[in-house]
């Protein structure tokens, strides 16, 4: 995966790690030919907030297929991050 934190790069391979510091603008793009797992840990609760108030039910065991987001999800998605402090900034920089 690649980070973008505070305007420096970094490339991490599987069992690495990177710390995003709060309030520090931050993006990720997964760079592998296959799907990657990453464990985000956050403290305070913003974010956790956001995305429980973002997530829904799984409709079935296993992960959904993946779909670009719709503009109606992409407009509640950031009206759902401003109202718990978080901004987002748009498409990420790397």
């Amino acid at each position: 995966m690649r980070f973008w934190v505070g305007g420096v790069v970094t490339d991490l391979l599987p069992g690495q790690t990177l710390t995003a510091p709060y309030a520090v603008p931050h993006a990720y793009r997964v760079t592998s030919a296959t799907n990657a797992i990453a464990l985000v840990i956050t403290t305070g609760g913003k974010f956790e907030r956001m995305v429980n108030e973002i997530g829904r039910s799984a409709e079935a065991p296993g992960l959904p297929v993946p779909n670009l987001p719709l503009p109606d999800d992409t407009a509640r998605l950031a009206s759902i991050a401003e109202a718990n402090g978080i901004t987002i900034l748009g498409s990420p920089p790397i």
